[in-house]
């Protein structure tokens, strides 16, 4: 639910300066809910054997702590692939998709360090990497608007 909330962000954004939906880059809202899931997937595990006892019903909890980091990896690709069509969709130039490619190389290494045999990590992928790869979206989109108005 937290990825489907933060998904409306953007379009918030859009609709506040635009004043519609009209060319609204709608692969970026999914981005942003599949970066989401499989974030908020990983971090859950932390609370994995809790929610089984309790009975809620959280990915990990239902999947098993390495089929849920799994299911995060099918998320974040799926992610990746849409942050690139954004920037398909706004005709965006080569200064976002580098920014794209270093916010996947952040979303990698977020996967390479936590181990679901081992979630001591998972504070500094969770809270460190997120931060990194938000901001590096946030500066390819503004750097590659930047780049089109002075080319």
């Amino acid at each position: 639910m937290l990825g489907v909330a933060l998904a409306f962000s953007p379009l918030g954004g859009w609709v506040a300066i635009q004043g519609s939906v009209t060319s609204y880059p709608w692969a970026l809202s999914a981005a942003v809910l599949f970066w989401v899931a499989g974030f908020d997937t990983v971090y859950a595990c932390l609370d994995a054997d809790f929610d089984k006892k309790t009975g809620l019903y959280s990915l990990p909890s239902k999947l098993g702590q390495r089929n849920a980091i799994r299911l995060a990896v099918v998320f974040h690709v799926l992610a990746f692939v849409l942050f690139i069509f954004t920037g398909v969709q706004a005709n965006l130039n080569i200064v976002y998709y580098i920014g794209v490619g270093i916010a996947a190389c952040a979303l990698f290494y977020q996967h390479w360090i936590v181990n679901p045999d081992d979630l001591s990590r998972i504070q500094m992928s969770f809270f460190s990497m997120n931060g990194i790869i938000s901001l590096v979206i946030f500066f390819a989109a503004w750097g590659a608007l930047l780049a089109g108005e002075l080319l």
